[in-house]
C-alpha cells in the first residue's frame, strides 16, 4: 500500500471514531438529543433506540 491509501485509511478511521465519540456524548446527555437527528427525537427512549444503532453502524465501520 502506498502511502497515501494509508494516509485516506486514517482519515476514514479517525472520522468514524470521533462520530463515535459524538454519539456517546449524546447518550450522556452532554450534547442535547433534541438538537440531533433532526429535531426528530422526543423522549429518552427513542433517543437510545437512534443512538445506540448509530453506534453500533459507526463500529461496523470502524
Amino acid at each position: 500500500m502506498n502511502s497515501r491509501k494509508i494516509s485516506i485509511f486514517y482519515i476514514l478511521i479517525g472520522i468514524a471514531v470521533l462520530a463515535i465519540f459524538f454519539h456517546f456524548l449524546i447518550l450522556l446527555k452532554i450534547i442535547p438529543y433534541d438538537i440531533t437527528w433532526g429535531g426528530r427525537l422526543k423522549s429518552d427512549e427513542e433517543m437510545f433506540v437512534f443512538e445506540t444503532i448509530s453506534i453500533i453502524v459507526n463500529l461496523f465501520f470502524v
